[in-house]
């Protein structure tokens, strides 16, 4: 189906020339000043300017040379990569084209050549290029210029061609920053290497605080390592899957070729151990049970007090040149010789590399996630299955007013988060659970910092967020980083947009820049709104930390009016104040009182509209804008009331000196003489709700969008509140994603298995778990056990009495000298008539085993 205003064409409407065949010139061994490009150079996104031949420039060499807007498509390849494409920019001065390659300009006054670059590249052209080819499937294959020329292109108006081009660019950047930061890292590594495995820099021994000393011997491989043929290990069948544990592994560069069912011939109890291909000499690092693909592979084991890894570092430096049809193990390998120091050494030299690999593994995964999301925008951007939101940039009479959900925080050393990932629930609840200490307010502070470059990039294009402090950096790292994702739905599409905040301990370089593109673009959408018309409503972000519940009432001189950022507190990650909502409702009072004062002349006024010849419904409609009660108002008391029992009322009064009043039972009181818990739970609600009126034109502010953060959400709430303040804050707020903490068992009875997180750490690691099974409407103390690892019954000393008595009943022993001694203690300690013992009877009666 193509979508309203887009058009599907074949390529050859789109083209200023016709498609063309290039030329392949014989190479010289010496620089002319003419290349041309290389069959590999085109490859999956671009070209690769580094795969070309030193050509003369004879007249036909010329024929074929390259201008920047060229595009070129590869004819003749491997099924795998016949019709790659790519758009040629310029970058080689005089550079020309093979015959193996076709070239074509687009007329650019209809089509942009960046959106079909990206077009051409989609899984989907790909796809009809392979299926046009002629050939065998095993060998070269071949497309025509007809294929190339009815090429099928759905393609908007221009103006939406040069949208999407600017969304997809935001991913190509930050794919090629990625990219960028590997090889650099890589490069990194590989000096570390050649300084750390030869000597030529020693590490500090943290036994005495200096240097490792001495002289490293010379040892051979065959004396550090032992080797095991692999086939005990080979895997039978070659019907992979990625459903499957065991993963079948190769020495080469596809490392797991994939996974297999076999439970049987499994590598395990020598890890980690090192493949290592016989023919290549390629090698790998295994640290996890495997399966094999090839006999010509050798598995080898460390010797006693060899430390593998250092051995698998040392031998990535050697320099042997691979000759020859042998097994190179045997014949070569096992004689060649490394530096070997103590193994303290080994082991420090071993970590510091392991370090650097993790940081390399933590980019590469970055890159496949952003080449991952990248695939997908392209797959609902090319199609215009997200076009909505794009078209809506060219009519300037829409407001663009998204939900905006948090979907994945990535944490790496920030505070003691070295390394965390959290993905979010789709509900608008995400609760977070942990002992003391294991970080939950540092999970929702580092949320608020990151989201505050969010307000700060709504109110002014170039407005900072908060910085990561020095001493929020994880000790002993160089460099912290908060990214977020969220997901912006509008109408009926939705869109991931990513950003990262990052900064480096005074001293070091920073490996991960901060980038705000994607925010810089969303933030730009919502500016144009409120710019087109200034009722936008903007999305609320508020962190609401422990010490909300200072609750101060007290008045400060009156506002003559509210500015929309006035609901916002900077810095937002330092923890929201919710004493601002006295003087709010004081304000709001004023102008209610302000309508009052115009009802006492409302009678007057009619007589006047009559006079004046006007309609009886103008007069109805002036009257009703008199006499109505301030619906902003009218909606957050009405919020406040939903959350508290025996509460009716809640309003100013001034005499004999100005105070906020609740009518609670019938009869009013100063809210300073409620609890501590009613004032906090009215001051939090009201809060909320008085932000959301500030941002949203509405009159129901409660409706507002937006994402808010509550530390420790029970603080000072009886139990029966704690149970439903989770359901009052879904319903009073249904377009807000809560993100919470708790240590409350009430809280989580009311939640859901998928909204709930549980922060534990492992081996000092962080870990985020959820229930295995389902925590909706359980009682509290099965969610103490079950959630958060804790037995009801407090830790004395006849908790522990009672649990061995109960043992004994199971095993039918307690009329044993053991049973009835612990029975004697613990009526002793607790009485007889006491419920637990009450609870044991009923538990002997059930198995039959009472005797008197």
């Amino acid at each position: 189906m193509v979508p309203n205003e887009w058009k599907r064409v074949n390529l050859d409407k789109l083209l200023a020339t016709s498609v063309r065949n290039g030329y392949s010139p014989n190479a010289v061994d010496h620089e002319t000043g003419h290349v041309v490009l290389g069959l590999g150079a085109l490859t999956d996104r671009a070209l690769d300017l580094a795969n070309v031949k030193n050509v003369e420039a004879t007249e036909q060499v010329l024929k074929t040379q390259l201008s920047h807007g060229d595009f070129l498509i590869s004819r003749s390849n491997t099924p795998d990569k016949v019709g790659r494409s790519a758009m040629f920019r310029g970058e080689l001065e005089s550079c020309s084209y093979p015959d193996l390659m076709m070239k074509f300009r687009l007329d650019e006054s209809i089509a942009d050549p960046q959106y079909i670059e990206s077009y051409l590249q989609s899984t989907k052209m790909r796809q009809y290029f392979r299926s046009c080819a002629a050939g065998s499937s095993n060998s070269m294959v071949k497309i025509t210029k007809s294929v190339v020329e009815k090429a099928p292109i759905l393609i908007p108006e221009l103006a939406e061609q040069r949208k999407i081009v600017e969304i997809l660019s935001t991913w190509d950047k930050a794919i090629s920053t990625t990219e960028k930061l590997i090889e650099t890292s890589k490069q990194q590594k590989k000096s570390l290497m050649q300084q750390l495995l030869t000597g030529k820099k020693r590490l500090v021994n943290p036994e005495t605080d200096k240097a490792f000393e001495g002289e490293w011997k010379k040892v051979e491989l065959g004396k550090l390592l032992d080797y095991k043929q692999p086939t005990p290990y080979l895997v039978k069948s070659t019907e992979y899957s990625n459903e499957y544990l065991t993963p079948v592994l190769t020495a080469g560069k596809t490392f797991i070729l994939g996974y297999s069912n076999e439970d049987f011939g499994i590598f395990r109890e020598e890890l980690p151990a090192i493949i290592f291909d016989d023919f290549t000499t390629a090698s790998k690092f295994v640290d996890f049970p495997f399966k094999a693909k090839s006999s010509a592979m050798k598995i080898l084991i460390a010797k006693d007090s060899v430390s593998i890894k250092y051995v698998y570092e040392a031998m990535q430096v050697l320099n042997y040149p691979v000759g020859g049809h042998q097994r190179h193990w045997i014949s070569i390998f096992v004689n060649l010789v490394i530096g070997l120091p103590e193994p303290e050494e080994q082991q420090k030299i071993s970590s510091v590399l392991t370090a650097a690999d993790k940081e390399i593994e933590v980019l590469q995964a970055k890159l496949a996630h952003f080449n991952q999301e990248k695939k997908a925008l392209m797959q609902q951007l090319l199609t215009g299955k997200v076009r909505s939101q794009y078209e809506r940039d060219s009519i300037d009479d829409m407001k663009f007013e998204p939900i905006i959900k948090l979907n994945k925080l990535v944490v790496k050393n920030y505070r003691r988060l070295e390394d965390l990932t959290i993905r979010l629930s789709d509900s608008n609840i995400n609760v977070f659970i942990g002992n003391n200490g294991t970080g939950k307010t540092s999970i929702l502070e580092s949320i608020a910092l990151s989201l505050s470059w969010l307000v700060a990039r709504i109110k002014t294009s170039n407005g900072n967020g908060g910085v990561i402090g020095q001493s929020d950096i994880t000790v002993n790292k160089s460099n912290a980083t908060i990214g977020l994702s969220t997901e912006v739905i509008f109408d009926s599409s939705r869109q991931n947009y990513l950003w990262n905040t990052s900064v480096s301990r005074n001293g070091f370089t920073n490996k991960d820049e901060s980038e705000y593109t994607q925010l810089k673009y969303l933030t730009e959408k919502i500016r144009n709104s409120i710019t087109i018309d200034e009722t936008t409503s903007i999305p609320l972000v508020v962190y609401y930390g422990v010490d909300r519940t200072n609750v101060n009432v007290k008045f400060s001189s009156l506002k003559s009016k509210y500015d929309r950022f006035d609901a916002f507190d900077f810095p937002i990650y330092k923890g929201a104040s919710i004493n601002g909502v006295f003087d709010w409702f004081h304000y709001r009072e004023n102008i209610q009182n302000e309508k009052n004062i115009g009802n006492s002349g409302a009678s007057n006024l009619e007589a006047l509209l009559k006079s004046q010849g006007l309609s009886s419904e103008k007069i109805s409609e002036a009257l009703r804008l008199i006499e109505s009660e301030d619906e902003i108002l009218k909606s957050v008391k009405a919020a406040v009331l939903n959350f508290v029992d025996g509460i009716t009322d809640i309003f100013i009064e001034r005499e004999p000196e100005i105070g906020l009043f609740v009518k609670k039972d019938n009869v009013k009181v100063n809210i300073n003489q409620l609890s501590q818990g009613e004032r906090v739970l009215i001051s939090l609600v009201a809060d909320i709700a008085r932000r959301l009126s500030i941002l949203n034109y509405v009159d129901n502010p409660c409706e507002g969008k937006g994402i808010v953060l509550i530390d420790e959400l029970e603080l000072h709430l009886h139990p029966k509140w704690q149970q439903n303040i989770v359901e009052n804050l879904r319903n009073t707020f249904p377009n807000i994603q809560f993100i919470i903490t708790t240590h409350s068992p009430q809280i989580l009875s009311t939640v859901r298995k998928d909204e709930i997180s549980i922060i534990n750490f492992t081996d000092d690691k962080c870990r985020i778990e959820h229930p295995l099974g389902e925590t909706y409407g359980i009682a509290s103390n099965d969610a103490l056990v079950e959630l958060m690892m804790v037995d009801p019954r407090p830790p004395l000393t006849w908790v522990n009495n009672l649990k061995e008595y109960l043992n004994l009943i199971d095993l039918g022993k307690h009329c044993s000298s053991e049973g009835k001694k612990l029975r004697d203690s613990l009526e002793c300690e607790l009485g007889e008539g006491h419920h637990e013992l009450q609870k044991a009877d009923r538990k002997i009666r059930r198995k039959g085993l009472f005797s008197s």
